[in-house]
Order: structure tokens, then sequence, then C-alpha cells
């Protein structure tokens, strides 16, 4: 046997390799790639992603509607009874563990007026057409800020409930940025609850 072949497990190869692996100049063996991994393309992973995305999904439940908002069905059938004979809402919510606003439900005429009020000032950049629906909407809706309260609203008298409008608008109008927002985000959560309470399936709770 020449002392340049070494003896190995394997087939031997001049300068002491084996048939496998670098040693012996030849690539080890792969295993082939599954079906999986060969459509596994970047283009494909994007296209998998889109079909997913797009599979139909089954509507929510009102009962599903009604959780995602935070509410039991019983709160809900008293909420709808009130917006439906009291033709008004109101709820009391907690801005910090110390301090509470209360938030009224908004008529039809508050959303004709901030509809006027973007006709009329025909708000340039989007953010100024939140800002404002904002301001309007937190004003239609504040019915008392900590112990403060406002004058009542006369929805029979146009004249007085628009002063007593004009009177919460200016009134938001003294509050600091921050607080502006922190009533905002209040007052969207507030009318999500509503919205999933009169929402379908609402007459017979299913």
């Amino acid at each position: 046997m020449s002392k340049e072949t070494k003896k190995t497990s394997g087939v031997l190869l001049p300068g002491g390799g084996i048939g496998e692996g670098p040693t012996g100049n030849r690539p080890r063996n792969q295993a082939p790639k599954s079906v999986e991994d060969s459509k596994s393309t970047p283009e494909q992973k994007v296209e998998d992603s889109t079909k997913e995305a797009q599979k139909p999904t089954s509507p929510k439940t009102y009962a599903e509607r009604l959780a995602e908002a935070g509410l039991t069905l019983e709160e809900a059938r008293k909420i709808q009874d009130t917006l439906l004979f009291e033709r008004q809402y109101i709820k009391e919510v907690q801005l910090s563990p110390s301090f509470s606003i209360r938030l009224a439900s908004r008529r039809y005429g508050d959303t004709t007026r901030l509809l006027r009020a973007l006709e009329a000032e025909r708000p340039s950049f989007a953010v100024h057409t939140d800002d404002l629906m904002a301001r309007y909407n937190i004003a239609a809706s504040l019915e008392g800020y900590g112990s403060r309260s406002f004058t009542p609203r006369d929805f029979s008298d146009a004249s007085k409930d628009e002063d007593a409008f004009q009177e919460r608008l200016e009134f938001v109008r003294t509050l600091p940025d921050v607080t502006v927002r922190r009533i905002s985000h209040a007052l969207a959560k507030f009318d999500n609850e509503l919205a999933a309470v009169l929402s379908d399936g609402a007459v017979g709770d299913f």
C-alpha cells in the first residue's frame, strides 16, 4: 500500500481522501428539496399571503360585536331602550382614576351642524378636517366635565340648543391639547359601543 494512501472507511483515493465530502473533492449528497421548499420563493410567499388575506371570513354575530365593544347583551338592551324611548343616552367615562366626564349620544341635528361647518370652512388638509370634526363631536356630546355642568341642550328650541352647543365648543377650545385628544379617544370608544348596540342583529339578538 502506498504511503500516500490512507485507509479509511470509504473509497480510497490518493492523498488520503475518500469519495465523500470536501476531502474527496466531491460535494456531500444533499437531501432533495421538498415540493413545498421549491415553491418558497419570495414571489410565491407574497402570492400565498395575499390569497390568505383574501379568503372570505364569516360575518361576526351580534354577540361577538357586543363583546368587542365590551358590552353584555343585558347592557345593550338597556342602551337600546334609552336611545329609542328617551332619545339620548348618557354615560360617565373615566379619564383618570379620579376624574370623569359625561358623554351623551348625538342628535341628527348635531350631524347637520357639523356638515354645515365643514362646507363653510372647507379645510384644505385632512388634519384640519379631523380637528374640526373632533371639536364639534366633543362639543355635541359633552354633558359634564368633572364637577362642571353645562346649560342643558334644548332640542325643541333651535336657538337655545345652538347657544348650549356654542358654550361647550368654547369650553373645548380652552382645554389642553392632550386632554382634547384623550376625550376624543374616549368619545370614539363611546360611539363604537352605540354602533355595536344598534348594529345588524340588534332586533333578534343574533
